[in-house]
């Protein structure tokens, strides 16, 4: 037994021994508790990272696709009426491909392009007025596939410019 005047590096012997098995037990009585916090813990850390990385890419893609509406309309409203003899149709053909080359990381297999405009010149000096709007719509991407009830179904982008550019 110690007492208490006893100084700890005067301890010899049984009461030494029993020192130690008491921190001894209490450390093989919390063996293998950082393994099941680690277990417990990481399979939420991976799908909060796992969350982050598909939401930042869909964000990626949504600005992408509102990047491509905006050059596909301000293509067509420039080439409108420049006076090189293309129809409407090329034009818009060429508006389209522009837009999609505005964003090369969008899968445009499924997508739709709308463009619309209200352009008109006055009478006085043939200045077109007016605007062009450009609606663009895809499938959302999904990397992972895990999130795809909370994700929308589609992205759509919309870009808008005056007449003439």
């Amino acid at each position: 037994m110690m007492d208490r005047e006893t100084p700890v590096h005067h301890l010899t012997g049984s009461a030494l021994g029993t020192l130690d098995e008491d921190i001894m037990g209490i450390r093989t009585n919390e063996r293998g508790a950082a393994a099941v916090e680690f277990a417990l813990v990481v399979p939420l850390l991976v799908l909060l990272l796992l969350g982050i990385i598909e939401f930042g890419w869909t964000f990626n893609q949504q600005v992408s696709l509102s990047n491509a509406a905006r050059e596909s309309a301000r293509y067509y409203a420039v080439h409108l009426d420049d006076g090189s003899g293309a129809s409407e149709a090329d034009i818009r053909a060429a508006a389209t491909t522009a837009g999609e080359s505005a964003a090369p990381t969008i899968d445009w297999s499924d997508s739709t392009f709308s463009i619309s405009d209200d352009c008109s010149s006055t009478a006085s000096d043939s200045t077109p007025s007016g605007s062009v709007t450009v609606t663009v719509r895809v499938a959302t991407p999904n990397l992972t596939g895990m999130f795809s009830g909370i994700l929308p179904e589609y992205l759509t982008g919309e870009g808008k410019t005056i007449c003439g550019g």
